[in-house]
């Protein structure tokens, strides 16, 4: 299914709503244990964002593919001020439960965690390919973290279905 310009459009606002109320929802839970929450470093990037969703949606391979790519492709533009390998985190498992998929956050809390770190210092040591190998990266967390029952379930989505959920939501909210 081909979406046209306006569609694309809409949906990638939406994402980029959701997204940041994801990094709402991860600011909250940070100041309710921390009691602060992380200096900013920069400014948010909004317009990144939308860019990034609005390039993401002509996305048409399998679900396992367009989700390693959107993850780390947030991570990579660092749109947030802070907290952005949190907030995709989120983000990404939140998306994938409203198609039931589910990461146990809790048993896969080392895996995130090293995940995390591997992700910085690629990121870190900027080598001229380093996008292709934190996609890599994000692809092999992803199928690890999943399992191969979900991750096989996650290829066999086609990835216009997860952009096309976004679509309705943005048509929802019209109506709202």
């Amino acid at each position: 299914m081909q979406l046209d310009s306006e569609t694309c459009q809409k949906a990638a606002m939406e994402m980029v709503r959701q997204y940041l109320k994801a990094y709402k929802l991860v600011q909250d839970e940070i100041l309710q244990t921390m009691g602060t929450l992380p200096e900013p470093y920069k400014e948010l990037e909004k317009n990144v964002l939308q860019r990034f969703f609005e390039e993401i949606i002509l996305e048409t391979g399998d679900g396992l593919e367009f989700i390693a790519k959107l993850l780390s492709g947030l991570i990579i533009n660092q749109a947030l001020p802070n907290t952005n390998h949190r907030t995709s985190t989120y983000f990404i498992v939140s998306l994938l439960k409203q198609h039931g998929i589910n990461i146990d956050l809790v048993h896969n809390a080392v895996n995130i965690r090293e995940y995390f770190l591997d992700s910085k210092h690629i990121m870190k040591k900027g080598k001229r390919d380093f996008q292709r190998i934190h996609y890599e990266n994000t692809r092999q967390f992803l199928v690890k973290v999943l399992g191969p029952d979900q991750s096989g379930k996650l290829g066999s989505i086609r990835a216009n279905s997860f952009i096309v959920s976004f679509s309705a939501s943005s048509n929802d909210n019209t109506l709202a």
